[in-house]
Formats: C-alpha cells, structure tokens, sequence
C-alpha cells in the first residue's frame, strides 16, 4: 500500500511486502532506500527520522533534501503505517 507518491509528495513511501505475519516485522519503505520495520518504528520514531536524515545527507544532494515541513509530512506517513498496521487482524503480535 502506497502512502505517498513522487508526483504528489517529496517522498515515496510504502507498505513493503516483508513475507512475515507477525506485526513486528512489517516494512515501511522511504524512496526505495530505506526501510523501517514497524517495531522500529514503534520504539523510535525520532530515531527512525534521523536515519532519514542521515541518508539524505550522504546520497541527495542539499537543493533535494527534505524540508523541515516535508519531514513532518514523512513523520505523518510513518504514523499512518504504524495505525494501519495495529488495524489488520491478520497479523500477529
């Protein structure tokens, strides 16, 4: 499931196939470049952002990183992903 798109939004973010059942183990993917389970996600969210913002600093050239709006934006996908996830009944905790 698509949270944001290039042709919408500064990020591309996504609910990437992780091929387990337990809700720990969910992906969530940024750009295609970084992923966070949704246990990481959980324990720390502040922590995830600046992992974010560390590969921004070494792969995206400064003109293309993310705005201090446009990281509250991505911290708003992560929460939509982490609430989709504690919704589905299918996974395990």
């Amino acid at each position: 499931m698509s949270y944001s798109r290039w042709s919408n939004s500064r990020w591309y973010t996504f609910w990437c196939c992780s091929g387990s059942k337990k809700r720990a183990d969910q992906l969530f993917d940024v750009d295609c470049s970084v992923q966070f389970t949704y246990a990481d996600l959980k324990n720390d969210l502040e922590a995830c952002m600046a992992k974010v913002r560390r590969y921004e600093q070494k792969k995206i050239k400064a003109d293309k990183r993310g705005t201090p709006e446009e990281h509250e934006e991505l911290r708003g996908y992560m929460r939509q992903f982490m609430a989709d996830v504690e919704k589905d009944a299918g996974l395990q905790d």
